[in-house]
């Protein structure tokens, strides 16, 4: 009967395929799912390439300016609101009060670069 046994009770016995059949299945799954996890967690973009400096894109609303100290506060959509230093006084340039703005910050946590937001006249 080559591989079947019988056992006392007369029922056939067909060996169980060893773990090291699925071994392939099991590495392959295991890589794909790998591949998706990573790639959910890399940043959009050009190749995942992150913004210069290490820095963080983040966006809120202009609480204060203050042109001599070289900061702005910024109301984030938290509800919180942080004074936050600025490299450059060029960044300032152009904006004010009120302003919905997106901004990068170093690590540091210092103003690199800040975009101002088109407004909605429906707003």
């Amino acid at each position: 009967m080559g591989l079947l046994r019988q056992c006392d009770t007369g029922k056939l016995l067909v060996p169980r395929p060893s773990l090291l059949l699925y071994l392939p299945w099991m590495l392959f799954l295991l890589l794909a799912f790998n591949i998706l996890v990573l790639s959910s967690t890399m940043p959009s973009g050009a190749a995942g390439a992150a913004p210069s400096a290490e820095a963080a894109l983040v966006g809120g609303t202009i609480v204060s300016i203050d042109q001599q100290a070289l900061t702005v506060t910024i109301l984030f959509p938290t509800g919180e609101s942080r004074p936050l230093p600025v490299r450059d006084s060029r960044l300032l340039q152009g904006l004010s009060v009120g302003d919905h703005v997106t901004f990068e910050l170093n690590q540091e946590q210092t103003l690199v670069k800040i975009t101002k937001l088109p407004t909605d006249p429906a707003n």
